[in-house]
């Protein structure tokens, strides 16, 4: 739970699985749901992923384990204007997802500086 639009609402984000086709695997997937300004609840964002995943807020607590400021494309970590969504997978780098508030959507970010993002291109 979250305020992840910054209309300061107890919004959702939740991992599912589903089951794989003909019995094979499983996928999880990530959900996350918001008010709009008229105070419907839409899904704001899905994404599918092939292996086990951890989700985790973002935010100022000094009790969490995670800084609240994260890298977005950036040199330097910086705080994000909304409670964000932090998704670790094993053995690669932490993803997190911010919400845009002009675009309506959430925006994916992974967890190394600009400059190791630019290098692995």
């Amino acid at each position: 739970m979250g305020s992840f639009t910054g209309l300061n609402k107890s919004e959702l984000a939740c991992i599912v699985q589903k089951e794989g086709e003909s019995g094979g695997g499983y996928t999880e997937m990530l959900l996350v749901f918001a008010y709009n300004h008229a105070g419907e609840v839409y899904l704001l964002y899905a994404e599918d992923f092939y292996q086990k995943v951890l989700l985790e807020t973002v935010y100022e607590d000094p009790e969490e384990r995670w800084d609240e400021r994260v890298y977005m494309d950036s040199k330097e970590k910086i705080k994000p204007d909304f409670e964000a969504i932090r998704i670790s997978i094993a053995d690669q780098p932490d993803l997190v997802y911010v919400y845009k508030a002009g675009f309506d959507e959430m925006k994916k970010y992974v967890q190394l500086p600009l400059s190791d993002l630019q290098n692995s291109e």
